[in-house]
């Protein structure tokens, strides 16, 4: 039974509370790190030491250490939430018993802090009745008393909770099995927010989440609110599974046009049909072949990035969906989600790291001394248009924006402690994906930047983001996507049908195209910042150390007063307490 009482309520440190409460937080992060890389550090064990009696006890070793490890990280969770809501539940109590007291004494009666006992202070004249005074007492007494019993429930239960997860003397948090988690409980995630995503999986053990991430890579690869590099792992797997299975898939076929050639047959009906199967199977190889080759580009920008890189997203249905992120969002102070548009496909994905790459880097160099305080993600979680008539229209960037909007919300979630700021940057179609996102509402964006924009459908650039001086459009005048009348090609295009049946129709088509997804962004009465841009056409944004990348770079690193501006009007720089 706590013997706790009203002066040791009153004179509690609630600031030596929260300092426990986050010195146990540390420690639970440390012992999950651990645990983790323990964990990953002997998972290939079974592989490199697969047989013999020290074999044997190395594995059993290395099991029962797993296990230990990863016990001990949910009871120091358990105690940082008990001590954290003591903290709060201490601090409500006190100023509770403190309002009672003040009242107590502005009412004329006396208090003893120590005790609790409240009594009725001599008066000179009569007045009042001395019963009124009687109940006053006591009901001040009696509200002093109920604060007490309270902090005493609380002060049990928080030490209940502190008794029940520190570890047995003799067998510390013991070799006890977790159980493991289902594909359905799993699967029961994929509609829910990415908070409730990642307080799910905080709440997992090491050891269950290593469980999942081996058999369930193909769900927690593409959940929103998983961290990056648990994210980046499962989608690993699943990406070097779709690797094998076309290897295998290229070897039977290999193996059966093999066969049908080594076996000839002498019957003009059978080398009839054999032809043909050799021809049908030859096409499959050369499907084959294709796919390997898309995925190989997807492979090359990861080696090409190494530990640098972090696979978020992987798709291969249709023309493919990627998200490759340079730098680890998770622990980076600054991030900008890079959404490509018009043509994009698996394919491309080489080219469009390399931007996403130079846009880090040249970001970085705006804080020398500080690795990992930027990150940059290749964002194509959405379904591109081609060039036909799905550019000009409004579907492919609405089936976009709720996946970027959970994306982007994903980062927020599983996001370090700190600070934290956040640009979107939309090139082409891709802008227009953004602007759509942003139009829906609870885009958790500090900047929008725009590069070769036909749009975003917002009329202003105050729909986008409440502080129009926070969104940010570039545009090379030879780019016929976001300067369609007026670039070089459009200009020979109705110069060349002057005189002819087509008449105007070419200047008004390429206006109403114009116009297909609302005012450029670029344009002066858009309302948004036109920074300088120095490269030529729709693609070359992001030239390593051009004008146009480093201007993009200072935004993302909220470096606003460094920027080069055609028109418009900066905002304050960002104040944010680098690590």
């Amino acid at each position: 039974m706590s013997t706790l009482g009203l002066h040791e309520l009153l004179t509690t440190n609630t600031g030596s509370l929260h300092q426990a409460t986050s010195e146990w937080k540390r420690l639970a992060e440390d012992l999950d790190n651990a645990a983790e890389s323990y964990i990953r550090g002997t998972r290939d064990l079974d592989h490199a030491w697969p047989e013999g009696p020290a074999s044997e006890n190395a594995h059993a070793k290395v099991a029962s250490l797993r296990r230990e490890m990863s016990n001990a990280y949910q009871p120091a969770r358990t105690i940082v939430d008990a001590l954290d809501h003591h903290a709060y539940a201490v601090g409500d109590l006190q100023q509770q018993a403190r309002g009672i007291i003040d009242g107590a004494r502005a009412d004329g009666y006396l208090v003893d802090e120590t005790t609790g006992r409240v009594t009725a202070r001599a008066r000179d004249t009569v007045g009042g009745s001395l019963d009124a005074d009687l109940r006053a007492v006591q009901s001040y007494a009696d509200q002093l008393a109920t604060v007490v019993e309270r902090a005493r429930a609380l002060d049990e239960q928080t030490a209940a909770v502190l008794r029940q997860n520190l570890p047995d003397r003799n067998t510390g948090f013991g070799e006890m099995c977790v159980r493991d988690i289902t594909r359905p409980e799993v699967e029961q995630q994929r509609g829910r927010s990415p908070e409730q995503v990642a307080e799910w999986w905080n709440g997992l053990t090491p050891e269950q989440q290593e469980q999942i991430l081996a058999q369930f890579p193909d769900i927690i690869g593409q959940l929103d609110g998983v961290p990056t590099t648990d994210r980046d792992t499962a989608n690993r797997a699943v990406f070097d599974g779709i690797k094998s299975d076309l290897q295998r898939r290229e070897d039977d076929l290999n193996q059966r046009i093999a066969d049908l050639l080594a076996d000839p047959t002498t019957d003009p009906d059978e080398q009839n049909a054999n032809k043909i199967l050799l021809q049908s199977l030859h096409g499959d190889l050369a499907d084959l072949d294709a796919e390997q080759a898309r995925l190989a580009k997807v492979d090359s920008a990861l080696t090409n990035l190494g530990d640098r890189g972090y696979l978020l997203g992987i798709d291969t249905a249709g023309d493919g969906k990627a998200i490759i992120a340079v730098g680890n969002p998770d622990t980076a102070r600054h991030t900008a989600v890079w959404v490509p548009g018009l043509g994009t496909t698996l394919d491309s994905t080489r080219g469009n790291v390399e931007r996403v790459l130079h846009l880090q880097e040249a970001a970085d160099r705006l804080t020398p001394g500080q690795a990992g305080d930027v990150a940059t993600v290749m964002w194509l979680g959405y379904d591109a248009p081609e060039t036909d008539l799905s550019v000009a229209l409004e579907e492919r960037s609405r089936q976009g924006a709720g996946p970027l909007l959970r994306f982007v919300d994903g980062l927020h979630a599983t996001h370090a402690d700190g600070q934290y700021h956040v640009t979107a940057v939309g090139h082409s179609y891709g802008s227009t994906v953004v602007g759509e996102a942003a139009l829906i509402g609870q885009f958790r964006v500090d900047d929008i930047v725009t590069a070769g924009s036909p749009g975003t459908h917002a009329q202003h650039a105050d729909q986008l983001i409440a502080d129009p001086r926070h969104v940010w459009a570039g545009s090379a005048n030879d780019d016929p996507v976001s300067e369609p009348v007026n670039n070089p090609y459009s200009q020979a295009a109705n110069a060349g049908s002057r005189g002819t049946l087509l008449g105007g129709a070419v200047d008004a088509g390429l206006a109403a195209y114009d116009h297909g997804h609302g005012p450029s962004p670029h344009y002066d009465g858009f309302g948004a910042n036109r920074y300088t841009v120095d490269t030529h056409g729709h693609s070359d944004y992001w030239n390593e150390d051009s004008v146009s990348i480093r201007n993009q770079a200072r935004v993302i690193m909220g470096k606003y007063s460094l920027t080069q501006l055609d028109h418009g009007q900066r905002p304050p720089d960002l104040a944010i307490q680098e690590p």
